[in-house]
């Protein structure tokens, strides 16, 4: 997709039907547009609309994102999501944790990829555009956690949705990583209702980050079962379903009938798909049904 690129007082804004930008440079812009690109079509492939308008403020400095003042898209109801363009413009007035911004090596993968907080973003403008509501006043991000929220979605599957929208590397990642450590997992009865697990778990090992990084590994490998026994288009389905408050359980009782009832036997299930899965057979779940690259519509299907 080639955004509509123009400069304003203190920044390039590069703009399509599914996004805009706003960073120092021209070159900056177009470097972030194509995270954006793939994870607006990884959205509408698992959610069945073309997602609703978000925005990103790119900033070169932590100073500069916390200065930022965004009553312009504060004033259009579009939600944006504040990034950091490089993680050592971090200077001594931060609160961030440094961990949330640069990941272990041994990942391979950044802490914040955009596609994933794009994932986010798309997903709470979703929520909103179903139950008509405006968005929050501010970014999805605060500085203090650098994760978005929505009182309305389990953190399971706000995560989740989010590691969908992701390059087909990190999520072969995920998928990986979360099968070498799947003795660690928590029961899906507890996944499904609870906050997410970034302080940690009595009895296992790191907190903070790293129990960030498995809780949204096991969430993604949740989905990526559900995508390969029900297809992708169930995400939306499932999406929709909470958003009318209905429980995890219930909502896969309701819309998933061809899998086992009972939560317990619907893991066992779930555990056998994962241990079945050869490194090969992990990246073709990791990215089932990304041959669809027909182009997105400009039209609003949100």
């Amino acid at each position: 997709m080639v955004p509509t690129v123009v400069l304003a007082a203190s920044a390039f804004i590069a703009e399509t039907g599914f996004y805009e930008i706003h960073a120092p440079s021209a070159s900056q812009a177009s470097g972030l547009g194509h995270d954006l690109d793939h994870a607006a079509l990884r959205f509408r492939l698992h959610f069945g609309a073309n997602p609703r308008r978000i925005a990103v403020v790119a900033f070169e400095s932590v100073r500069e994102m916390r200065e930022y003042d965004p009553v312009l898209l504060n004033s259009k109801g579009v939600r944006y999501v504040p990034w950091l363009l490089k993680n050592d413009a971090l200077d001594g007035s931060c609160d961030v944790e440094p961990a949330r911004l640069a990941e272990s090596a041994a990942r391979g993968l950044p802490g914040r990829s955009l596609d994933h907080e794009a994932g986010h973003a798309f997903l709470s403008a979703h929520v909103d555009a179903r139950l008509g509501r405006l968005p929050a006043q501010g970014p999805v991000a605060d500085l203090s956690s650098l994760d978005p929220g929505d009182a309305i979605m389990p953190d399971w599957f706000e995560e989740a949705a989010a590691a969908l929208c992701e390059m087909p590397e990190s999520r072969t990642a995920r998928l990986a990583a979360f099968r070498r450590r799947l003795w660690e997992r928590y029961p899906l009865h507890e996944l499904f209702t609870m906050r997410d697990a970034g302080q940690g778990r009595d009895g296992l090992p790191g907190g903070g980050a790293a129990r960030h990084r498995f809780f949204v590994d096991q969430s993604f490998a949740v989905a990526a079962f559900l995508v390969d026994r029900e297809g992708p288009s169930f995400i939306g389905r499932l999406s929709d379903a909470l958003t009318k408050g209905r429980a995890t359980t219930q909502a896969l009782r309701d819309d998933a009938p061809s899998l086992p009832a009972d939560v317990d036997e619907l893991e066992r299930l779930w555990i056998s798909w994962v241990e079945g899965l050869t490194e090969e057979a992990a990246g073709a779940a990791a990215v089932r049904s990304a041959s669809d690259t027909s182009p997105l519509s400009e039209v609003d299907g949100g």
